[in-house]
């Protein structure tokens, strides 16, 4: 070259992204004429991979950083969710302390298993559970059944399910003691 820099010897070395894409060189300039040697050559190249490699693992981190701001947002709003639900849930609560039975939310999934995604504390008096013991599995309430209802029981509910109407039912819960109390429901 000669105008400014006035370079005589210039060497250089892909930087290449793992995906295949040619970004540039990694260089070498000199005003003096020079010859790489076979190592030198080498150590450009290695030198072109680590700066890749820096390149590589400087992108990473900024995708993981946006990764983490994301999850950070996404556990706030789960959060702010979760609070507003046990605020619910605990107004509920209070409503449902003043009112005589139980009250309950029964669902159904759709292999045929139930559970009660909401249940008073009456449920203690009646049933003799807690309402926590039915939330994933309501076989227990079930387990209470008179034999002799529990057909009837049963084929009420899922008519009830079947046909979106009101449930009304009237059965006998049976207790270890051999106590037994006639329920009637209408939900």
């Amino acid at each position: 070259v000669t105008g400014p820099p006035g370079a005589r010897f210039y060497a250089a070395a892909p930087l290449v992204t793992p995906e295949g894409h040619a970004l540039g060189t990694l260089s070498v300039l000199d005003r003096r004429p020079r010859e790489l040697s076979a190592a030198q050559q080498r150590a450009l190249v290695t030198l072109a991979h680590q700066v890749m490699s820096q390149l590589e693992l400087h992108r990473q981190a900024r995708e993981l950083t946006a990764t983490l701001a994301q999850r950070d947002a996404d556990l706030k709003t789960l959060r702010t969710l979760q609070d507003a639900l046990t605020e619910r849930e605990q107004r509920l609560a209070r409503v449902t302390a003043h009112v005589p039975g139980v009250v309950f939310q029964f669902c159904m999934r759709p292999d045929g298993t139930s559970f009660f995604g909401y249940a008073s504390e009456g449920l203690r008096d009646i049933y003799r559970l807690a309402p926590e013991s039915v939330r994933e599995d309501a076989s227990a309430a079930f387990a209470l059944g008179h034999p002799d209802d529990l057909p009837r029981v049963i084929a009420s509910i899922e008519a009830s399910a079947r046909d979106l109407t009101l449930w009304d039912c009237e059965y006998r819960v049976r207790f270890g003691d051999r106590k037994s109390t006639r329920l009637n429901s209408s939900h």
